[in-house]
């Protein structure tokens, strides 16, 4: 169920961006809403953007745009779910 939801989106698709690391960044109110659905409708969170994977991943983008509540949903998720259990 995952595989469609780390498929780029056109618009980013050269940065090779995410539903989840679009989300990630924003800030508005119920952003972390968004991000906790998309977690648990599958996205990978370990998903890296560039073509070799080696840039930011969503994490990463919610700190880098300081998504405070963001950044918390997907440390606990992170905590909860290591790396290959996500």
């Amino acid at each position: 169920a995952g595989a469609a939801l780390d498929t780029a989106l056109c618009k980013g698709e050269r940065q090779g961006l995410t539903p989840l690391m679009t989300a990630a960044k924003q800030t508005r109110p119920r952003s972390a809403r968004v991000v906790e659905a998309l977690l648990k409708a599958g996205a990978d969170p370990h998903r890296r953007t560039g073509a070799n994977r080696a840039g930011q991943t969503a994490l990463d983008r919610a700190k880098k745009f300081r998504a405070k509540k963001n950044v918390h949903v997907l440390n606990a998720w992170l905590e909860a779910n290591p790396k290959g259990d996500a």
